[in-house]
């Protein structure tokens, strides 16, 4: 499964068409150097599979890449990076 970041770099998703997307990971920046992991979402069809994840595997490797700092609202993520003992 291959995630698309659209173009303002603030969204992660699956399909075609961002817009219509029924799996994503929204994260709006803060500042130049800090965005914030606010929701994902995974249509019912999909869960079970780690997809949600699989997007935040996606979402910390992307932030690593450009410098990017991490922090989350989502209950999703903050359990995640708890759980994963990941640096936000």
């Amino acid at each position: 499964m291959e995630f698309r970041l659209n173009s303002t770099g603030e969204k992660l998703y699956f399909g075609d068409n961002e817009n219509i997307a029924n799996i994503y990971l929204l994260f709006p920046k803060k500042s130049d150097k800090v965005q914030v992991i606010t929701k994902i979402y995974v249509d019912e069809q999909y869960r079970g599979q780690g997809i949600a994840g699989k997007l935040m595997a996606t979402v910390v490797e992307y932030a690593n890449k450009n410098n990017i700092k991490l922090e989350a609202t989502c209950p999703y993520a903050i359990s995640w990076f708890e759980k994963n003992n990941k640096d936000k």
